[in-house]
């Protein structure tokens, strides 16, 4: 298992194994990048999957590149595969968000509005359509 990063301006990192008895995600791999939209939005992509070998790893990823913005979107259009700790780990964005007063949404791909459909019934993750969308609607709302 292993999860590359970069911001815009530098290359992929892989990061250390994160050390889980069992393996269920043998083999699988995300790469997170970000940048910043107008200099306070936090904007993260994933690609590939997202499983329980890496989920936290995406909420911690996520979480650090929110610290010096006003809002975040998380883009998961790229995502192939997204286990309920993906879920999971997208609850504890939102709740770190609340808590912090950053205003957040997600654009989700196939796997992850399939997800959303089945484990997140009462619509704690907020969703947009397109990236820009999202951007328009956390400017709005954090404006």
């Amino acid at each position: 298992m292993s999860i590359s990063c970069a911001t815009k301006s530098s290359p992929p990192v892989v990061l250390a194994d994160l050390g889980f008895a069992s393996r269920p995600g043998e083999g699988s791999r995300a790469t997170l990048t970000s940048y910043r939209f107008n200099g306070s939005i936090a904007v993260i992509s994933a690609l590939g999957d997202i499983d329980a070998s890496n989920a936290n790893a995406l909420m911690e990823y996520t979480v650090g590149r929110a610290a010096a913005c006003r809002a975040v979107v998380v883009d998961l259009r790229g995502l192939t595969f997204f286990g309920t700790e993906g879920l999971e780990a997208l609850q504890r964005v939102g709740t770190h968000c609340a808590q912090t007063g950053r205003d957040w949404t997600t654009v989700p791909g196939a796997a992850v509005l399939r997800m959303l459909q089945i484990g997140d019934p009462s619509s704690f993750v907020p969703v947009a359509p397109t990236v820009d969308a999202a951007l328009a609607y956390v400017s709005r709302r954090s404006g």
